[in-house]
């Protein structure tokens, strides 16, 4: 997956989000444990999210960016 690429994201199994992978993400928080991906959402919303949590978080790049 490389930033731009279009991906689909479920949490669980029933919530899917279409959007836009941005890159690895850092918190604010120097002593918390970064994200490991920041999306741009298709509501326009950026998210962060924590890829290595595949019982909640699961992906797919159903587009890739040239």
């Amino acid at each position: 997956m490389k930033p731009g690429d279009l991906v689909k994201i479920r949490k669980f199994e029933d919530i899917t989000y279409i959007g836009i992978y941005l890159g690895p993400s850092k918190r604010f928080d120097e002593i918390k444990q970064p994200y490991q991906a920041r999306f741009i959402l298709s509501t326009g919303i950026i998210h962060d999210i924590d890829l290595g949590n595949r019982l909640v978080w699961n992906f797919e790049v159903i587009g890739e960016k040239r």
